[in-house]
């Protein structure tokens, strides 16, 4: 067996280590064999490279950061899910998408039968989402969740655990990868390296290049000077003190206008972070911003709710007047067997099913877009579909008198109709010859 890896490196022991990984790999897998942990294919590389060319990294840090974030990077998909597949890395984060109640940790997913690996779950499910929104921290990422931001926003959520710039890049590729020009939504602290992310993420470099070469859409909503203020966030502020480096970015920022000398004062002394905006704060910003982005909950047209609500009217008019038909089933299949027969399940689900094809349903009720959007906005955890099906349900009810007065119309050709059904026939045989055995059996 041999394994075929992409090699990003041009020199040193990157460039070894990478050439060698294919085997690498397979020795710490027992040819793929078993599952490994990446503590594990460092000790087999370093065993290796010490064997050969006498050197290694440092420490372990090196090795994933310096070699193995890029390296995994750099492979095609098909290679990068081998890796996820064989080789456990800790966590990088978690994410949870609009129709999700608990969150899934980003990385290593997969199942098993007995010692056969037989799926993996790789990168994360849009759903009904329509953009995703990356934060740095747990804490915040949490209580987001807690308050449902996911689903009032139709929105993916992605923690990366306070690696935005190693592991959140990574998580961001695999995004772009899965759904391309997909908007990814990246909220930070006002402090100095917070108004530098997007420049972070974005400014070509070894580690990055990915992100830019292939038009990766990020934006960097903040938060900025102008929310802080907003909020009177500024008196919630924390003092720090710069470092030399930091001043020296500041400065940068003052120099090239991508701040004022007003920011440029305040942040000398002071920075407010994320965690500083109530849940209720927050929410209002993220609604506005992303009003302002044209990236706000999702409004469908008047098209997709015309042509959607006669999908949805067609295909669950009978879940929506379900109540209604049981009831008349029910009672067709007493009449029609001198009620001996009471609330028969097997046999009630099977005259539903047959009244159910069998009833035309009414004309698809109009739904104005003005009066949905106003619902949709008091419904802020529901994706459109959802309330829209609430609606139509809504409305079914409100027409189940005339379904009941249809239905006692033609009783009799009903009744005829479950008659010669062969699955009722067959059910009434059994049925007859239950109570047969049951009546002889009491005397």
């Amino acid at each position: 067996m041999e394994l075929r890896f992409v090699n990003p490196f041009k020199r040193g022991i990157s460039r070894y280590v990478a050439d060698k990984f294919g085997e690498i790999l397979l020795k710490a897998t027992s040819n793929l064999s078993y599952i490994t942990t990446i503590r594990n294919v460092f000790y087999v590389a370093r065993e290796l490279a010490m064997k050969e060319i006498g050197t290694f990294y440092n420490d372990y840090n090196s090795f994933t950061q310096d070699f193995y974030a890029i390296f995994r990077k750099h492979q095609p998909k098909r290679l990068r899910e081998l890796l996820e597949k064989f080789v456990i890395t800790e966590p990088r984060g978690s994410w949870i998408n609009p129709t999700m109640d608990e969150e899934k940790v980003l990385g290593n997913r997969f199942e098993k039968i007995g010692d056969r690996i037989i799926s993996v779950e790789y990168g994360i499910e849009l759903k009904k989402a329509n953009k995703v929104i990356v934060v740095e921290k747990r804490g915040l990422f949490l209580a987001m969740v807690a308050n449902d931001f996911h689903k009032k926003l139709d929105s993916v959520l992605v923690c990366t655990q306070g690696y935005i710039i190693e592991r959140g890049k990574m998580a961001i590729q695999e995004i772009a990868e899965q759904y391309p020009n997909l908007p990814i939504i990246i909220l930070h602290d006002y402090d100095v390296n917070g108004i530098l992310i997007k420049e972070t993420l974005y400014k070509p470099t070894k580690r990055r290049d990915w992100l830019v070469l292939n038009g990766v859409k990020i934006v960097d909503i903040g938060m900025n000077w102008e929310v802080v203020r907003k909020f009177g966030l500024d008196k919630r502020a924390e003092p720090v003190k710069l470092k030399k480096q930091d001043l020296g970015k500041l400065q940068y920022l003052l120099r090239n206008g991508i701040i004022t000398e007003e920011e440029y004062e305040f942040l000398r002394n002071y920075r407010v972070e994320l965690n500083a905006m109530t849940p209720e704060e927050m929410l209002e910003w993220l609604e506005e911003e992303l009003e302002k982005l044209g990236l706000g909950k999702y409004k469908p047209s008047q098209q997709e709710i015309d042509e959607k609500a006669k999908v949805l009217w067609e295909e669950r008019i009978t879940d929506y007047l379900s109540w209604e038909i049981q009831d008349v089933a029910s009672m067709l299949i007493n009449e029609m067997l001198g009620g001996l027969l009471n609330l028969i399940n097997e046999l009630k689900r099977r005259a539903t099913e047959i009244l159910g094809d069998k009833i035309k349903p009414p004309k698809a009720p109009e739904i104005n877009a003005d009066e949905f959007y106003e619902a949709l906005k008091e419904r802020k955890t529901l994706w459109w579909e959802d309330l829209l099906d609430e609606i139509l349900r809504d409305l079914a009810w409100e027409r189940k008198d005339k379904i009941r007065e249809m239905i006692e119309k033609q009783k009799q050709e009903y009744i005829e109709l479950l008659r010669k059904d062969e699955t009722i026939q067959n059910i009434v045989k059994k049925l007859v010859k239950a109570v047969t055995h049951f009546h002889r059996a009491g005397n």
